[in-house]
């Protein structure tokens, strides 16, 4: 998807505006995506529409994950690389 925004967006705003209840999003950062579409390839979108709730983000190194803890006030989420059905298929590539 060229232009991911739009539509998570939307999604973003049904499930703020449907379930208030909810706890937290949990959205992976689009590493890959940064680098080929810089003007879209960020979660802040969703953060601001999300705020001031908990916002998930995974897929991070050290120095990035503290970097959204400490600025974006994000959970940081790390297990990819530990699962270990993960780790095969992105090693299989």
């Amino acid at each position: 998807m060229i232009d991911p925004v739009p539509t998570f967006s939307y999604l973003t705003e049904q499930l703020r505006d449907n379930f208030p209840d909810l706890a937290y999003l949990h959205f992976t950062e689009p590493v890959l995506e940064s680098i080929k579409h810089p003007e879209t390839g960020s979660n802040d979108p969703f953060r601001q529409i999300w705020a001031p709730r908990l916002f998930l983000s995974a897929i991070h190194t050290l120095e990035s994950a503290l970097k959204a803890a400490e600025e974006k006030g994000d959970i940081v989420v790390f297990g990819r690389y530990y699962i270990a059905n993960v780790r095969f298929h992105l090693l299989s590539f």
